[in-house]
């Protein structure tokens, strides 16, 4: 099993809500795996075995709109939509929300659209949308927005929302996309 986490490589995206996945893969390595990563030309990588499944930990380095770009390198080892999960920033869901879904359209996420096309448009891969909106201004425009840092406030969130996704991950692997969904999808991490 694959476990995509999207973001855009550098500095300059490190800490932004776009790179929402990448930190979530951070979270999961430096607080239960602690494995180190591994460097190919056009993804950072790591393994670990979780509840007894031997899991891939993939940050594509293409930057968001390119993440399929890995997809196709791994479609050589003749892995299917089915054998990945992509984790995501979604600026329509809020802070402290998250939300499975077994497959389906890229609902205008570059990143996503990406990777369906690299799969001749098969869209059914699981997918964990963390929500990074809710602060959203009215006259801010999006790409500013998911490009922008979280706030200290927000940023506190992170490891509460991390863990929760982290539960998430594990009941998909383990028990499978619709255990999780139903388990997960209604929960909201709150300020304390």
């Amino acid at each position: 099993m694959y476990i995509f986490g999207l973001g855009n490589p550098g500095l300059e995206y490190r800490e932004t809500r776009h790179n929402v996945g990448f930190l979530f893969l951070d979270y999961i390595n430096s607080r239960y795996l602690k494995v180190p990563e591994k460097h190919e030309s056009e993804y950072v990588w790591f393994q670990g075995k979780v509840k007894g499944k031997h899991l891939t930990f993939i940050k594509p380095q293409t930057y968001m709109n390119l993440s399929g770009r890995v997809v196709w390198s791994l479609k050589k080892e003749k892995v299917r939509p089915e054998e990945i999960i992509v984790v995501y920033d979604d600026a329509a869901l809020p802070l402290g929300k998250i939300r499975i879904r077994p497959g389906g359209s890229s609902g205008g996420h570059n990143g996503i659209e990406s990777i369906i096309n690299a799969f001749n448009g098969e869209n059914g891969f699981a997918r964990i949308r963390i929500g990074i909106g809710g602060a959203q201004g009215e006259h801010e425009p999006l790409r500013d927005y998911v490009l922008d840092t979280f706030s200290p406030d927000e940023k506190a969130l992170l490891p509460d929302i991390f863990e929760l996704s982290w539960k998430a991950l594990v009941t998909m692997v383990t028990e499978g996309t619709e255990k999780a969904m139903s388990r997960f999808n209604g929960l909201t991490v709150e300020h304390p």
